[in-house]
């Protein structure tokens, strides 16, 4: 008797071909091979319609029509003849993945294919999404369908993207690895970006192309160089403080010395004093974010009461007398100070710039979480008690306890 399926593929393969919807020979032979699989399929040659579906079902070759979901569904059925039971659960997740709106067929099926369908349509609705940031495309080989493995490639511009694959198999970029067909947890990491994962299939044959755009796990929110401000001014969208108000010639944006650019912000605590150089700029944002500052202290002996050569932190209020939060603190012989003074974070030579990068966190109500690189060099974090104004610090605070100290390229990030 012939299968009144193979005879509804034979007319949707005609439809196509009489609407000249796409001429191209890779596209003619998928169809092709669809209606011959189902014609092996309905003489119960098991073995060949596993060969012609597996081919016609390459998404690059038609849509994934009435036409397609019914290879779909005889593809696994003949897998499951053949004793390939986990692997027609491969195809069948597979499916729909790339096309979720095909239905299960229950009435020309058997049992045990309408089973399969439902627990693969479970198990892809369960699995993890991908956050938007990875394409999944395929490229078919002539060996597709045939009791083999498969392979997966990555491609991403970002060239520091890592992929792991569950079991702890990586690939990087540009790098193609043979692997079982079967189903498999990917995840993409890169420094600095947020992580991507996904759950695919592999098929017998077929190589699984990965495309990675990872987003950046921080936005940059604004960017201070002290370029749009006359050399000799105090910037106007900071506030000055103390020694910063009292000696405007000696704290100004100063057009000799600049980590980029040609400007950058001179601040001078008072030589043999206890007066510093403070200078605040609101910040619009709660923790978590990461503040970066390009740092060049001078080298004249320190002798006063606050002998710092320079420090970055928040504070509350425009006022050196407010509560704050002070980040690090560069000593009088150059060596760094934390947060709480619990890490060794080296020290740094007068006279040269060098990039501070500092990540403010808050883990509880209690506690704040400060993380710091210097030079690009990650040195560790610490935890340290919350002050009873933390919630207050809303202002991002550089200074200098005596002596000058330059900075430059200030950049504030938040965390995504």
């Amino acid at each position: 008797m012939i299968n009144p399926i193979c005879l509804c593929a034979k007319a949707v393969m005609l439809a196509v071909l009489v609407s000249g919807g796409t001429s191209s020979s890779a596209v003619q032979e998928g169809r092709e091979a669809l209606v011959r699989g189902t014609e092996a399929y309905d003489r119960a040659e098991f073995q060949t319609a596993v060969r012609l579906l597996s081919r016609g079902l390459d998404p690059m070759t038609g849509p994934q029509d009435s036409l397609w979901g019914v290879g779909v569904h005889m593809l696994a059925d003949a897998l499951i003849e053949q004793g390939a039971t986990s692997l027609a659960d491969v195809w069948l997740r597979w499916a729909l993945r790339v096309a979720p709106h095909v239905n299960v067929d229950s009435i020309n099926f058997p049992p045990a294919v309408t089973n399969a369908f439902l627990a693969a349509r479970r198990e892809t609705g369960e699995s993890s999404a991908d956050s938007g940031t990875a394409s999944v495309t395929w490229e078919w080989s002539n060996t597709a369908g045939s009791p083999t493995g498969g392979a997966i490639r990555v491609t991403s511009a970002q060239t520091l993207v890592t992929v792991v694959l569950r079991g702890g198999v990586s690939v990087r970029p540009g790098q193609q690895r043979a692997v079982a067909a079967g189903t498999y947890f990917v995840v993409a990491n890169a420094d600095d970006h947020l992580p991507s994962q996904l759950t695919i299939e592999v098929l017998p044959g077929v190589t699984t192309v990965l495309d990675f755009e990872l987003r950046p796990a921080f936005e940059l929110l604004y960017v201070e160089d002290f370029e749009s401000y006359i050399a000799g001014s105090f910037p106007p969208t900071w506030t000055p403080d103390a020694n910063a108000v009292d000696a405007p010639h000696l704290n100004r944006v100063d057009e000799s010395v600049s980590h980029e650019g040609a400007n950058s912000l001179r601040l001078h605590g008072r030589i043999a004093g206890c007066w510093g150089a403070h200078s605040y700029r609101p910040l619009t944002l709660t923790p978590p974010y990461d503040v970066e500052v390009a740092i060049r202290n001078g080298n004249f002996p320190l002798s006063g009461c606050n002998p710092s050569r320079g420090a970055i932190g928040v504070r509350k209020g425009t006022s050196w007398s407010n509560p704050s939060r002070n980040f690090l603190r560069v000593n009088s012989d150059g060596s760094l100070r934390s947060d709480g003074g619990n890490l060794n974070l080296g020290s740094i030579r007068p006279l040269e710039w060098h990039l501070v990068r500092i990540r403010y966190e808050r883990p509880s109500s209690s506690e704040a979480k400060v993380s710091y690189w210097i030079d690009g060099t990650y040195k560790g974090f610490e935890i340290v008690a919350s002050l009873r104004d933390e919630d207050q610090l809303t202002n991002l605070e550089i200074s200098v306890g005596e002596g000058t100290a330059w900075f430059d390229s200030v950049r504030v990030f938040h965390n995504r």
